[in-house]
């Protein structure tokens, strides 16, 4: 359990400590005090990464050549943040591999900003899967890093292509094959292990029927003969055309392809749902040690839905959430949370 957090120069914060003694907390504030601040700096020890930025600069407050954050659990995880990069230590020792220091604290985000991942581009459903899969699989991220670098070179071969390069680009193609169909099994047998839990827990929850559906830009056996096809098309275009880094990931939610047929309100229950599912099956291989980050999930739910959110919050592993006013939050939470007011400094 997360018993401390220490942000110094992050975002809105000079140099701050909070101290936690429960499994379920709900931070209580107004819009732009650093309620989310507290879940991303928790995010970011978790996965080296912010959900809210892809720029490391943005999170260090303004004006200050760096930021800190540290988070207590059994050990003691910092991340220092400045212009030249980032550094990572668990209990004092610096950690050169991102790979060694993601994961150790597993946590599972879930903020407005994720209703993109039916709503969004496919970019942002492969992102989703290789973050959750660089978690769950430290091997998926030697692999992805591996397919991005022979698909950049492909690429730049492409760019350049004439006749003396033939050997060379049929070279990478085979290796951009084999990395292709490894990542394929990866992200697929991720997407079943998930649906196993998010067709019972959407089910249970909301009364519709939900699964995943892998949307791949190739099928598995076909990527040999599909990359010998599109050989030509690819040297005109000067660039490859098929691969998993064109895959994408639908949300079917009563046979129906959730972006056409969803409210809003259905969205979120939809991405709930999944965030749930990624819960128990990380609890399933990691057991009894991932943290809940909930931002303002209540704000836009109806009765029903909240209500149904709260009989699985309310017997679950450690739990953030962040609101805008206590009285959003049901009493059976309330009752067994430590609740945190946060002000704007």
């Amino acid at each position: 359990m997360i018993n401390n957090i220490h942000l110094k120069n992050i975002r809105l914060y000079d140099d701050t400590t909070l101290n936690i003694n429960n499994n379920l907390v709900i931070l209580v504030g107004p819009n732009a005090c650093g309620k989310t601040t507290i879940l991303e700096s928790i995010y970011l020890i978790s996965k080296a990464k912010s959900h809210r930025t892809n720029d490391m600069q943005n999170i260090i407050k303004e004006g200050k050549d760096f930021g800190v954050i540290e988070i207590n659990e059994n050990k003691k995880y910092k991340m220092i943040i400045s212009k030249t990069g980032k550094q990572l230590l668990i209990n004092n020792v610096l950690y050169k591999k991102i790979s060694d220091f993601i994961g150790n604290i597993k946590a599972i985000m879930f903020s407005p900003s994720d209703l993109n991942l039916v709503y969004g581009s496919k970019t942002d459903r492969r992102q989703f899967l290789n973050t959750e899969l660089s978690i769950i699989n430290k091997k998926y991220i030697y692999e992805i890093n591996k397919y991005n670098k022979l698909l950049k070179e492909r690429n730049e071969i492409l760019k350049n292509y004439d006749k003396n390069k033939a050997v060379i680009l049929n070279v990478i193609t085979d290796e951009l094959i084999e990395a292709n169909k490894i990542i394929y099994k990866y992200r697929e047998d991720f997407i079943n292990n998930l649906n196993r839990y998010i067709k019972k827990i959407h089910k249970d929850l909301y009364g519709e029927d939900l699964y995943l559906k892998y949307m791949p830009s190739v099928k598995y056996d076909d990527f040999d003969s599909v990359y010998k096809e599109r050989l030509e098309y690819d040297i005109v275009t000067k660039s490859t055309s098929k691969g998993i880094h064109r895959d994408d990931l639908l949300f079917m939610i009563n046979d129906n392809n959730a972006i056409s047929y969803s409210s809003q309100g259905q969205v979120r229950s939809i991405v709930l749902s999944l965030k749930i599912s990624l819960f128990y099956y990380m609890r399933e291989l990691f057991g009894n040690n991932i943290c809940l980050l909930l931002d303002d999930v209540f704000s836009e739910l109806d009765n029903d839905r909240v209500l149904a959110l709260v009989k699985f919050l309310i017997n679950e592993n450690q739990t953030f959430i962040t609101t805008t006013s206590i009285d959003l939050i049901p009493n059976a939470l309330k009752m067994k949370a430590q609740i945190i007011y946060i002000e704007k400094e």
